[in-house]
């Protein structure tokens, strides 16, 4: 077993990931690799930023990697990209090395966060997210190393990490990469990694599987990708299965002092809120669902008016180079929306929908047309709409102001159909201690295929914003279509959804 910066990361997480994911890699979570394909996007650009950049092309052979690394190093080659260099059973590919009057910089570009240049700030938060700079640590101790022994007199003599400007655009003059010095920081780590190193192989390098302990390292700094197979001997709702209010760091804590079921929980009489402790007493005694006629009513009556439009908006996010003018890094950029219109009580629901053309900034027409869909004055529900359609209406009003004021409007008189579940008015132990749109319909409707999400073929196709971002990147053009309904029904069953799921609670509180 030899080490790699991600796996020595990984390592300082939990020694056992290594040893997963050399021994039983099948046990892995599945993961979207969206993120990796977004990474590699973020790289190409870090290297035009410092173009002219020489670049070590990968090789299964890793030595040949080195060889070709150390013949740019000897041609004095000022800017190499993924440069590599191995060192007692360690290897690592720098992102950029950058020649600099002193010596060399090893650059480490991030794609997951960005940065408004304070690096004061910065250099702050990453001290809390230890992972970049155990990262750049690592990457020092091996090239540093590498360097003494094969070429005498280089030296590595800073380490930078490169983050997105969250101030950039295509159009503002402001530039893409903003560099923060993280030299000193990664020197106080150096006295550490070689116990460090010598801990991980350690582990990595047994015979059986080790026998690590479930603790708050397997959700931080990162959900561990082996997390279900450690976890699989727990017994079906465990206290990591309580919903609401217990944060990870008690339900850990509960953990190590024996009370794993939702039994134990009731035995120990720990204080839960309200919320939690009706998850926890309902599934123990397998109660009927509770239900809280006067709260429910009161919602509907006051927040709720007819007709009623049950609005849905799908949106790209966490996209770190922006596609569209006006768009900032990890800026939200709205491209569909489906809504259902109910114009009284008992009457039947119309359909409306948009879905912007996948590589066009759709947000204009789309804005335009949902105050062409939706007049002012409306009554309009969404769910989780505080953190959905309701911040992304704001957005928009704000990018177009002729615009604005419907916008506003819309979402001034928007309302959250999640609050009945949010604040427990109606629970019941199919929900599992959740109140997502997901867990509440087959909560519902636990036999009704047509509200059903396990039927669509979304997830087929890798998600929504998989399917959008990269429709005509990867797949032939014979399956835009298929795509393009996909998108569709997805977004159409969610504002279905609401509406049968407003009629249920008139149905709950005693009318038909």
């Amino acid at each position: 077993m030899n080490l790699s910066k991600s796996r020595y990361v990984a390592g300082l997480q939990c020694p056992k990931i290594v040893w997963m994911n050399k021994n039983m890699p099948e046990q892995r979570a599945e993961q979207d690799d969206l993120v990796f394909i977004r990474g590699i996007e973020v790289g190409d650009y870090a290297k035009e930023f410092y173009s002219p950049c020489a670049e070590v092309e990968y090789d299964e052979n890793l030595t040949i990697m080195v060889e070709n690394t150390r013949k740019l190093l000897e041609s004095d080659a000022p800017v190499i990209a993924e440069a590599s260099f191995s060192y007692d059973r360690n290897f690592c590919s720098v992102d950029i090395l950058k020649k600099n009057e002193n010596g060399y910089e090893i650059i480490e570009v991030k794609s997951s966060s960005g940065t408004d240049g304070n690096e004061l700030e910065d250099l702050q938060k990453i001290a809390k997210n230890k992972t970049y700079l155990d990262d750049m640590a690592y990457q020092y101790y091996v090239v540093s190393s590498w360097m003494k022994e094969n070429l005498p007199g280089r030296a590595v003599t800073k380490v930078s990490l490169l983050r997105l400007n969250k101030e950039y655009t295509r159009s503002n003059g402001e530039p893409l990469f903003i560099p923060l010095d993280c030299t000193n920081e990664v020197m106080n780590r150096q006295q550490d990694i070689e116990n460090n190193i010598k801990h991980i192989l350690k582990i990595a390098g047994q015979k059986d599987e080790p026998t690590e302990k479930i603790g708050i390292r397997c959700d931080e700094p990162h959900e561990c990708g082996f997390k279900k197979w450690c976890f699989k001997d727990l017994p079906e709702n465990n206290v990591f299965d309580i919903g609401w209010s217990m944060n990870k760091k008690k339900k850990y804590e509960a953990y190590d002092s024996g009370i794993i079921s939702f039994q134990d929980v009731l035995d120990a009489g720990i204080k839960l809120p309200e919320r939690a402790s009706r998850q926890v007493e309902f599934t123990v005694n397998n109660s009927e669902p509770y239900i809280d006629k006067t709260q429910i009513h009161e919602f509907l009556y006051k927040s709720l008016d007819f007709p009623l439009y049950f609005l849905d908006f799908e949106w790209l996010t966490m996209m770190p180079i922006p596609p569209h003018d006006n768009l900032r890094p990890y800026e939200n950029s709205l491209f569909q929306y489906s809504i259902h219109l109910q114009k009284e009580r008992r009457g039947p629901v119309e359909h409306m929908e948009f879905l912007g053309l996948p590589g066009v900034d759709s947000r204009r027409a789309l804005a335009a047309q949902l105050c062409a869909d939706i007049p002012k004055g409306s009554c309009i529900t969404s769910f989780s709409a505080a953190s959905a359609e309701k911040p992304r209406l704001r957005e928009l009003a704000k990018l177009f102001p002729d615009l604005s004021e419907h916008l506003l409007d819309i979402d001034k008189n928007t309302v959250d159909l999640a609050e009945p579940f949010r604040k427990g008015h109606y629970y019941c132990t199919q929900m599992r201690g959740k109140f997502s749109i997901k867990s509440v319909l087959p909560a519902l409707f636990p036999d009704d295929p047509e509200l059903s999400y396990e039927e669509l073929e979304i997830k087929k196709y890798g998600g929504v914003i998989r399917i959008y971002s990269q429709m005509f990147k990867e797949h032939t053009l014979e399956d835009v279509p298929k795509k393009i309904e996909a998108l569709l029904k997805y977004c159409r069953l969610d504002t279905l959804a609401m509406a049968k799921i407003v009629n249920k609670l008139h149905e709950i509180i005693g009318e038909q």
